[in-house]
């Protein structure tokens, strides 16, 4: 039962996560994404309570729309934040500490100045 989901690696044959992957996986406590994931769909992390932190490859080009909403996430990993080519609508909705963990990692006016279809970081 998806509900009881605690641990998932993610097979290296997957590009995309689908939108709502893991949606309210509330147990979920580990996620390992492969190198091969180039995107994340919309709300692939919403309400994952359980997960408390997320290690992005480098590989990773775009994170979808309000990814972690009411989720628990306390910290991301992003291994080359400069890889992202987009970041969906509010994707950091509600999410003080993910954000806070991103920019940390980077220097926004930089990275905001190499993404030209970012205009900002809410």
């Amino acid at each position: 039962m998806v509900n009881e989901l605690k641990y998932i690696a993610i097979p290296n044959s997957i590009i995309k996560i689908g939108k709502k992957a893991f949606s309210n996986c509330k147990a979920l406590k580990k996620v390992l994404i492969p190198s091969s994931v180039l995107s994340f769909g919309d709300n692939t992390f919403h309400g994952c309570s359980s997960l408390e932190s997320l290690i992005i490859p480098s590989s990773v080009q775009l994170l979808g729309d309000i990814e972690f909403f009411q989720g628990n996430i306390k910290k991301i990993i992003f291994e080359n934040p400069f890889s992202l080519k987009e970041l969906g609508f509010c994707c950091f909705l509600e999410s003080q500490t993910i954000l806070n963990s991103f920019t940390s990692q980077l220097n926004c006016n930089k990275f905001l100045s190499q993404k030209k279809n970012v205009d900002r970081i809410i």
